[in-house]
């Protein structure tokens, strides 16, 4: 299991943050979601309804 073991050499500090926060005007290419790829312009539409089914 991946939560037992140890993933880092001794002696180095890391950081993985889970995601990072890109500014919406910086998006000019797809979006990658677990549904899909959309493109900033159709991702409110292509996402209504369904994330309450995940």
């Amino acid at each position: 299991m991946m939560d037992e073991a140890r993933w880092q050499v001794g002696g180095i500090e890391v950081w993985n943050p889970a995601f990072d926060v890109t500014p919406h005007q910086l998006i000019t290419g797809g979006i990658i979601t677990e549904l899909g790829v959309f493109l900033p312009s159709e991702l409110q539409a292509a996402l209504t309804g369904r994330l309450t089914a995940l």
